[in-house]
């Protein structure tokens, strides 16, 4: 056999490994078109979750179709996916996010997700980026606000180099497409940049208002399984992933990092067959030592020491409610409470955790994790919001922010006078939550 003209054993693998994602997406496409016909098919008009979305309770289960319409990925005789003719709930279907580049001069795409982006967002990014490249052959370029601080956020990006860029470098007259992953346009993290969003992709409760471009939406736990899916629904054959590229690699272990991560390893409530099918299809394609370091990342001593600090005064009662004051946190720190909520929950007797520090000196942030099925986190990060701050979340887990005008910490204070104003917050707010996850 003449070798330079053979495909080779790689490329034949993932041929194969490419023909079973077809098969297995095309019966599960026949499905879908049954259950439309019974009158089975989810109404995209049912709110989603906290921080970004509101509405019904953020479950799922395996019968249950998407908000949207799903195509087929392709046939067996053509290279390029058939989309679902039907397309679902009109322009908030597949056919018609490809409508807007199919036979369109779409110069560039620019790509947003909501502030300090985590893995799930990075991720769906990352995928949406390789998904336009691949199938329309169009540069796109992902913009971030806020800071990319967490560890977990930091080792994902120095691992997986994705091209990330300042949203300030964002110019309007430069991109035809603009795209929003992981939030709605209310919580995107655009900075001071006016963007109009041509496509929404999320899974959180809270739908977008007045939107009146393409909104892909599913009842999931992440969105990397959405863009995944998506992925499959588009991408032609000819250019699928394959374990011999290196940024096919890259996006196969990004997406599979943020479906485990906003899932919780796969055992979340809201995890769905998107999530699964996405980890078994994309699994292959992955670098198990990358994926390694980022899903178990290392944290910083300063998480450790202030953590050690806190728990030492955390309130347990005898409901199984935790609450935990980090301190005055530094922004670059932020996630840490995030991560101390997290860790929280798995605390003998704890069902509910909320650990809160305030941030910059001028701003209460805090965090939620739930394992109480009877608690709506979405609404109770609303009530610890208030009236002039902000909350929200999803299934088991949300956060709020609150600020503290007047009562704000200067960075110039003595540091004694900053503890006793942070002693009496920790205080009041500790009591606030107690009373708030009482009513």
């Amino acid at each position: 056999m003449d070798r330079s003209t053979s495909p080779s054993r790689n490329q034949r693998r993932s041929d194969k490994r490419r023909d079973r994602v077809v098969e297995q997406h095309d019966i599960s496409s026949s499905n879908s078109e049954a259950s439309q016909e019974t009158g089975e098919l989810l109404d995209c008009g049912v709110s989603v979750d906290g921080q970004r979305k509101t509405g019904e309770d953020h479950q799922s289960s395996q019968s249950e179709e998407p908000a949207t319409g799903v195509g087929k990925v392709m046939s067996e005789e053509s290279e390029k996916p058939l989309l679902s003719s039907n397309g679902g709930n009109g322009k908030k279907g597949y056919k018609e996010f490809a409508g807007l580049f199919e036979g369109k001069e779409v110069r560039k795409v620019a790509i947003f997700s909501h502030p300090c982006p985590d893995p799930d967002a990075i991720a769906s990014m990352m995928g949406m980026s390789w998904l336009i490249e691949k199938t329309f052959g169009i540069e796109s370029q992902m913009f971030y606000a806020g800071e990319v601080s967490h560890p977990q956020n930091g080792s994902m990006v120095n691992l997986l180099s994705p091209p990330l860029q300042r949203v300030e470098e964002y110019q309007l007259d430069k991109f035809d497409v603009n795209i929003l992953v992981d939030t709605i346009p209310s919580h995107a993290g655009v900075g001071k940049a006016k963007v109009n969003f041509h496509v929404v992709i999320d899974h959180h409760r809270e739908l977008p208002h007045d939107f009146d471009g393409v909104l892909i939406h599913k009842k999931c736990g992440s969105c990397a399984a959405i863009v995944y899916d998506l992925i499959k629904a588009t991408v032609p054959r000819s250019n699928w992933f394959t374990d011999e590229v290196d940024a096919d690699m890259k996006v196969a272990t990004a997406l599979i990092a943020g479906i485990m991560t906003d899932t919780n390893y796969m055992m979340s409530d809201d995890c769905t067959e998107y999530e699964l099918n996405a980890f078994k299809e994309l699994f292959e394609y992955r670098n198990s030592g990358f994926l390694h370091q980022i899903v178990f990342f290392k944290r910083r001593k300063f998480w450790i020491d202030r953590k050690a600090e806190a728990c030492a005064l955390a309130k347990i009662d005898e409901e199984g409610c935790a609450v935990v004051g980090l301190g005055l946190i530094p922004e670059k720190e932020r996630d840490l409470i995030a991560d101390m909520a997290e860790e929280m929950v798995s605390w003998a007797s704890v069902e509910t955790a909320v650990a809160f520090g305030v941030v910059g000196g001028d701003r209460i942030e805090g965090s939620v994790r739930s394992l109480n099925a009877s608690l709506n986190v979405s609404e109770f990060c609303k009530k610890l919001g208030a009236r002039c701050g902000t909350g929200g979340g999803k299934h088991g887990k949300g956060a709020y922010q609150l600020p503290l005008a007047g009562f704000s910490i200067d960075p110039d204070e003595e540091p004694n006078d900053a503890q006793d104003a942070w002693e009496s917050i920790r205080k009041r707010e500790s009591k606030r939550i107690m009373r708030v996850l009482k009513k």
